[in-house]
């Protein structure tokens, strides 16, 4: 199954060349999710239905979108 090492792994894993989520960021500029005024949108809220380290993920950029 797929494992996500993070959005900037530079070895860019297969599983997220074509990621929408990390498309969307780069034709936005912006270095992560959190970055965007509409975090977490419905199409990243999907990405972590069922997801425990989706979750944890958003979890965390949502705190440093907080400090």
């Amino acid at each position: 199954s797929p494992f996500c090492m993070g959005c900037w792994d530079a070895s860019a894993k297969r599983w997220c060349g074509d990621c929408h989520l990390r498309a969307c960021c780069e034709e936005n500029t912006r270095a992560d999710c959190g970055e965007c005024g509409e975090f977490p949108c419905a199409q990243y809220r999907e990405w972590t239905e069922g997801q425990a380290h989706h979750q944890a993920a958003m979890e965390f950029l949502m705190t440093r979108r907080q400090a």
